[in-house]
This record gives C-alpha cells, structure tokens and sequence, in this order.
C-alpha cells in the first residue's frame, strides 16, 4: 500500500488531471495528498525502528 501511495504522489500525470479540475476537486485532492503524505511519514518512522 505504501508504494502505491508514492506512486499517486509522484505520478505528473495524475497532478496534471489535478490542476485542470475545478477548485474545490483541487482543494479536497490537495487535502488528499497532504494526508496521504503524514500517513507515509508515521509508515516510514514504524518501519525504521
């Protein structure tokens, strides 16, 4: 689940499709990706102990 998750945050495709919808997709995608982002940063700390 982990690299699928970077996989979406890295995808410049995907951020493409972001940018062309409407503002408020936009803002609850963005919302999306910097949730996304905190749960990859808890994942990261559980698997470096």
């Amino acid at each position: 689940m982990k690299s699928a998750i970077e996989k979406l945050l890295k995808d410049r495709e995907l951020r493409g499709r972001i940018a062309k919808k409407g503002r408020e997709e936009v803002l609850s995608t963005w919302n999306w990706e910097r949730s996304s982002e905190r749960v990859l940063d808890i994942v990261k700390k559980k698997l470096l102990k």
